[in-house]
């Protein structure tokens, strides 16, 4: 132990005469490694951190699952597998919602969940003042109760403890506060407000295919994840042999909550791990580059230490001590940047939440530690060995050593190093070439609707004042006629569900022409439902293919009129014109009217509503004055910035009436921005590995070529002395260094082929082997090898041979 200590202190002692070396092999570790660390906090924030509850890993998500697709439960379906399950302690349902908060001045539309008796007790998290709600909150009649959110409770309420048993106003209805959540509980997402939500018999007897629940539950201690998954599978296989019109062709599974959350940034942030690790290992062969170098310069020391006595162990511990001071001060250093680039990478998806919360906590470090002595011995191993072999370093006493085999190996060495760097670099290039191309075809993409100067918002409704559908039509209609007439707004529409929102509320058709469909028909034919204002269609710009749009005649007391999108009227109708045609679907709307439906006016184009890389699907659109419900999402067509329109529209709505919010505002665009955020992600951090990968290539190759060029500047004195002209000797450097960066790019080009496939399920529109991708990173490549190459052959064309030769 006392050797080790004094083989760091000489290899401290020794980095500090050499202050250039020491700089630059310590700020190339500390790239790699702090892009490593910054990552792994991503990555331990998003997938390792325990969640904020008690026992965390036992709170799982319980999904119908139909074609291998999860989805809501209904209520009769999620009462069932409460009651006939034994691998949970508790289960509970909870739908998420919204409320209009209207306690004192300007009214607020609050995110919200409606949950079950047992919701806190699954989570098992603990309340920072009065009680959670119970099964008795949850059962008809009882009186409206409500637990508001930490962070409400201070900023609404002024953190008041005497808020408990007091009433507030949501929907225009009195709930009664019972409870204030821990600080930083907020699920599901979002939500500041937790109601009870309540089934009357009537909904166990009536719902079991409306698929509306969020289903969580909390595993008993003996249970695992896969036990829980097939007994609640096996459940749903037993109500879809007893309820088989809604619930055949139907299974259920479970997965963990963290597993529910994380969804799709699993793949990406393991493809994130992969290139900083590449980038880390080009950083470990340049600073080997650079070891070897410097040990060839060092081989006469090295030599007279084994003639007084050293054994090989203590030579390759010397030239290890090294390689491991600058592991550790360059991972101090990484640490420092990656503090200070996480919240710059967090910033790319401020919508995550999990990306928001990365530190560096004590895991991060104790893995950056770890990752900082392995990459110490990797890159220090390699020289070690080469250049401390069993016999042979006593010859270089005689003579300097020039042209032994020690020497041409350690030159073999960095030439492989070099080949490396290049071959790892390129790799990188193409991933992020392919990710590029991949994130330009999704802003290529033909979504169907425009998203240029369009402003949404979102307008709800209280149940408790527009409690009949007269009322609901009656304010949105007095709503829109005020703001058509505001200057800058050209068009104006409104749905229920705007393209790119996430809302998504799909339905079996019930009956065609008046013929009740069969259950197989009916479970084939499933639509997306939109209920949509008059102009919705020419607000999006989205065409009419035939017939026409919903238009103001279609009224309450008109015949029911509908439109379908392309693939809704090619599904119902292969074949032949959907025209004139009457299609009722299985449920209602407007407050309790009969089954919607009607006769199909219109045929639209598709659109992309879930998102540029999702599949367009059927859609059926009704009018809103014949159904109305009480949220509604406008778009604005607007003349000018759409920025400026939000005052006036605020004022028109709150003219008709004062306490309804207007929330969610926002551009069309920013609503695409937002849904292709996740690629842009990757794509921008890749491409950002790959630049730095390409810069530590290059300076790796640069220093093959300048060392090389140094220790033959006799050579290259004696060939200009015999008459070779300056391009000659240009020439023979930069075939040197071409050959090199030829042989890195033909490896690299075996390795995307092989490594390009597992970024498949990121890609969009783009093959995994893409010619134009592969042919544009040779293109980048090689004049990047060549200038690499040209630096030291130009400083070698000039040598003076007069000069030269005097010196030797």
């Amino acid at each position: 132990m006392s050797e080790l200590f004094h083989d760091l202190r000489y290899a401290v002692r020794t980095l500090r005469r050499a202050p250039g070396f020491t700089a630059i092999a310590v700020l190339t570790l500390a790239l790699g490694i702090g892009a490593n660390t910054a990552i792994f906090s991503l990555v331990n924030a998003t997938l390792i951190r325990d969640l904020p509850y008690p026992s965390p890993d036992k709170i799982v998500r319980v999904y119908q699952t139909s074609s291998e697709q999860r989805s809501t439960a209904s209520p009769p379906d999620f009462f069932d597998w409460r009651a006939q399950s034994n691998a949970f302690t508790g289960m509970a349902a909870f739908h998420r919602n919204s409320y209009t908060l209207t306690e004192s001045g300007e009214p607020q539309q609050l995110r919200a969940a409606q949950v079950t008796g047992d919701f806190f007790n699954v989570l098992a998290v603990p309340l920072a003042l009065g009680r959670a709600i119970s099964g008795p909150d949850a059962e008809m009649g009882a009186e409206a109760t409500v637990v508001l959110g930490n962070g409400l409770w201070r900023t609404q309420f002024g953190a008041d403890p005497r808020v408990i048993g007091t009433r507030i106003q949501l929907d225009g209805s009195p709930y009664t506060v019972i409870g204030v959540a821990a600080p930083g509980f907020e699920y599901p997402r979002g939500a500041v407000i937790w109601t009870p939500r309540r089934f009357s018999a009537d909904d166990l007897a009536t719902q079991r295919g409306a698929h509306y629940l969020d289903v969580v539950a909390r595993l008993a201690p003996e249970a695992t994840v896969e036990r829980a998954s097939t007994e609640i599978a096996s459940i749903a296989e037993r109500l879809a042999a007893e309820y088989p019109t809604s619930n055949r062709e139907t299974s259920g599974t479970v997965i963990t909550l963290r597993e529910s959350l994380v969804g799709d940034v699993r793949p990406a942030l393991y493809v994130l791990l992969g290139a900083v690790a590449l980038v880390l290992l080009i950083a470990c062969a340049n600073v080997a580059n650079l070891l070897v170098a410097r040990a060839l310069g060092r081989r006469r020391d090295l030599a007279l230490r084994q003639a007084v006595g050293a054994s090989r162990g203590r030579l390759t511990r010397m030239v290890l001590a090294e390689s491991l001071v600058l592991a550790v001060a360059g991972g101090s250093i990484g640490v420092l940047l990656a503090a200070w680039g996480t919240p710059l990478l967090a910033q790319l998806r401020p919508d995550d939440p999990f990306l928001q919360a990365a530190s560096i906590d004590m895991r991060v470090l104790l893995v950056t530690l770890v990752v900082s002595l392995l990459t110490g011995l990797l890159f220090g191993i390699f020289p070690a060995l080469r250049l401390v072999p069993p016999h042979g370093l006593s010859q270089q006493l005689v003579g300097g050593g020039r042209g032994s085999s020690v020497t041409a190996e350690a030159h073999r060495a960095r030439r492989v190093l070099a080949i490396s760097e290049m071959m790892l670099a390129f790799v990188l290039l193409v991933g992020a070439g392919l990710l590029m191309r991949s994130f330009v075809a999704l802003q290529r993409t033909d979504l169907g609707f425009a998203t240029d100067s369009r402003l949404t918002f979102t307008v709800a409704t209280p149940d408790a004042r527009y409690d009949t559908p007269e009322r609901v039509e009656s304010f949105y209609t007095q709503v829109v006629e005020r703001m058509r007439a505001i200057p800058g707004v050209e068009k104006l529409g409104a749905t229920m569900a705007l393209p790119l929102s996430g809302n998504s509320f799909a339905i079996t058709a019930h009956s065609i022409d008046g013929r009740e469909l069969p259950d197989e028909d009916q479970d084939r034919l499933v639509n997306q439902i939109r209920i949509v204002r008059p102009d919705f269609f020419s607000a999006m710009s989205i065409p009419v293919v035939r017939g026409r749009p919903l238009e103001d005649t279609d009224r309450m007391g008109a015949p029911g009129a509908i439109v379908l999108n392309e693939s809704a009227a090619q599904m119902m109708f292969p074949g032949a014109e959907a025209l004139g045609h009457e299609v009722i679907i299985g449920t209602s709307f407007g407050l309790g009217r009969g089954r919607a439906g009607g006769t199909v006016v219109g045929v639209v184009r598709d659109t992309r509503d879930f998102g540029a890389s999702e599949e367009q699907r059927p859609v059926l659109y009704l009018s809103h004055a014949q159904y109305p419900v009480s949220t509604l999402q406008f778009v604005v067509h607007a003349s000018r910035a759409p920025e400026t329109l939000t005052a006036p529209l605020r004022e028109a709505i709150a003219a008709v009436d004062p306490q309804i919010p207007v929330f969610e505002i926002e551009t069309m665009q920013s609503r695409f921005s937002e849904s292709i955020a996740q690629p842009r992600f990757l794509m921008t951090l890749l491409a950002l590995f790959a630049f730095t990968a390409i810069v530590l290539a290059s300076i790796g190759l640069y220093g093959v070529i300048a060392h090389g060029v140094s220790e033959r500047t006799r050579e290259i004195g004696i060939r200009m002395a015999l008459g070779a002209r300056q391009r000659d000797v240009l020439g023979m450097i930069m075939r040197r260094g071409w050959g090199l960066g030829v042989l890195g790019i033909a490896f690299g080009l075996v390795a995307a082929f092989a490594g390009a496939r597992l970024l498949r399920a990121q890609l969009y529109g783009v093959e995994p082997i893409d010619p134009l991708t592969l042919a544009v990173a040779v293109l980048i490549l090689m004049p990047v090898a060549l200038l690499a190459s040209w630096i030291p052959a130009r400083r070698a064309a000039r040598v003076d041979p007069a000069i030269t030769l005097r010196m030797e």
